[in-house]
């Protein structure tokens, strides 16, 4: 094979990305489940899994808790309640999740739209 002509090197800086991902919209899904159990999530771009997709990542500032949450596409993530959100009820995904590039989002609050 060939000889590079100078030393390789072991390590590579990747550039481009630099936006952390964000939560573009928040919806009650009634279709899903008509006692409105469901909120569907979509991120402004894919994220890893293993962060999102964890129920212990989510919490509410009212009554309702976070039983399950499964991610149906790389920027989308369904959660599965305990009980209805109340009016103006929000949901918070800690700080922690990161996208594909390494960025992390600080913790993202959202009112989900009934």
């Amino acid at each position: 094979g060939n000889l590079p002509v100078a030393p390789l090197a072991d390590s590579a800086i990747a550039s481009g990305d630099s936006d952390t991902p964000t939560i573009v919209s928040a919806t009650v899904n009634l279709t899903a489940n008509g006692s409105g159990l469901v909120v569907d999530i979509l991120f402004s771009e894919d994220v890893e899994p293993g962060f999102a997709d964890q129920w212990y990542n989510w919490t509410t500032d009212g009554l309702a808790h976070v039983d399950v949450a499964e991610a149906l596409a790389p920027d989308h993530i369904q959660l599965l309640l305990d009980s209805p959100l109340a009016v103006s009820e929000m949901l918070t995904l800690f700080a922690g999740m990161t996208d594909p590039a390494g960025n992390q989002a600080i913790a993202l609050t959202v009112d989900p739209v009934e």
